[in-house]
């Protein structure tokens, strides 16, 4: 059996440091270079203000290679924190 590797980003992993000013529901998400939302990674019920680094973990075999950034945003699509990432 052969190893295979195709080239491609299999999977991102990272923190995004945050600031929170309210209590928000938040979704963490893979943006493309002009902030389209690609996908969610994960959704943060009732986050307490505060300044935080948010953990994210995700499988990228089905994204093109390319920049883009893994931000958390409200559910009103502000932007609280951003990390750019080359797949």
């Amino acid at each position: 059996d052969d190893a295979y590797f195709s080239g491609a980003s299999e999977e991102i992993e990272g923190h995004v440091k945050v600031k929170v000013g309210e209590v928000s529901n938040c979704m963490v998400a893979l943006l493309d270079a002009n902030g389209k939302l690609l996908k969610p990674l994960k959704y943060i019920n009732g986050q307490q203000p505060g300044e935080y680094d948010v953990s994210f973990k995700s499988y990228v075999f089905d994204v093109p290679k390319g920049n883009y950034n893994v931000a958390v945003l409200d559910l009103n699509g502000k932007q609280l924190g951003a990390l750019p990432v080359e797949i």
